[in-house]
């Protein structure tokens, strides 16, 4: 599997883990009248910490709410998996190609003398993508790595390193 595929790859299945979370915890609110009880509590915290003008205004969230609101939101969401699959999918597509475009641009921040350039190594190691562009006067290695993790979305790290010749 290419590097841009293992990262659409793990960025949909990141993004259902996600959205099955989001159900377990609303529905493990309305089971759970405890759970229900925390959740208000610290946003009634969050609320007044913010100082509000309106603080006094705040109201907590009953169990109903909840089944009517996000949980019912969060399941029609999962309804769709076709629909939800191409989305993530799009959405890691297009963060891969900004990300991308990045590098390029952090490597032509050096400000390389372009008429000289040549692409002397290209590496594509497990989880990291490699390169190494020299000119007369400098050499600049950039390197792609891939992070991914079960409570981390997965991403990119970028490290481009410039040495003079």
């Amino acid at each position: 599997m290419g590097f841009k595929d293992q990262y659409l790859k793990d960025f949909a299945k990141y993004q259902e883990f996600q959205l099955q979370q989001k159900v377990d915890f609303y529905q493990g609110m309305i089971d759970d009248p405890i759970n229900l009880e925390k959740y208000n509590e610290r946003n009634r915290q969050l609320y007044m910490s913010k100082r509000h003008a309106n603080a006094r205004w705040f109201t907590p969230v009953t169990a109903e709410d909840i089944k009517k609101g996000k949980l019912a939101f969060a399941k029609r969401q999962m309804a769709n998996p076709t629909i939800r699959l191409m989305g993530y999918l799009n959405e890691a597509n297009q963060g891969f190609e900004t990300k991308i475009q990045r590098v390029i641009e952090k490597v032509f921040h050096y400000r390389p003398d372009t008429r000289f350039l040549k692409v002397e190594d290209i590496r594509n190691i497990g989880s990291e993508f490699s390169f190494l562009i020299t000119n007369e006067d400098m050499e600049i290695h950039a390197r792609v790595i891939y992070v991914n993790g079960v409570l981390v979305c997965p991403h990119y790290r970028f490290i481009i390193t410039k040495r003079n010749k």
